[in-house]
């Protein structure tokens, strides 16, 4: 049995007069919770959770860019050097650009 069943026979098990206010319940919890609160206390933690490990991601990977470019350009793979750093820096830009929209998106 799934869980759209299992819900379908509680409420089968409701009293009638009872029936709206489980529905009413239902509606309120499938909308998003915080719907009053400020912008920025609706993070949930799994978003928050997310947001962290984006965070540590990027970060990892622009550290990790960095270092094998100057490696290979210690190296004399000038080309290799180049590209990755290309990439390290498109990444941080990027990066830059997806922090600045969901901070406007947040204080709205």
């Amino acid at each position: 049995m799934n869980q759209k069943d299992e819900l379908l026979e509680l409420l089968n098990q409701l009293p009638a007069d009872k029936l709206p206010q489980a529905i009413e319940a239902i509606r309120s919890l499938l909308q998003p919770s915080g719907a009053l609160l400020e912008p920025k206390l609706q993070l949930s933690h799994s978003d928050q959770a997310l947001q962290d490990l984006l965070t540590a991601m990027v970060g990892g990977i622009t550290n990790s860019l960095y270092d094998l470019s100057t490696e290979h350009e210690r190296a004399g793979g000038k080309i290799i050097a180049s590209r990755l750093d290309f990439s390290r820096m498109k990444i941080l830009e990027s990066w830059d650009t997806y922090r600045k929209k969901r901070t406007a998106i947040d204080s709205e």
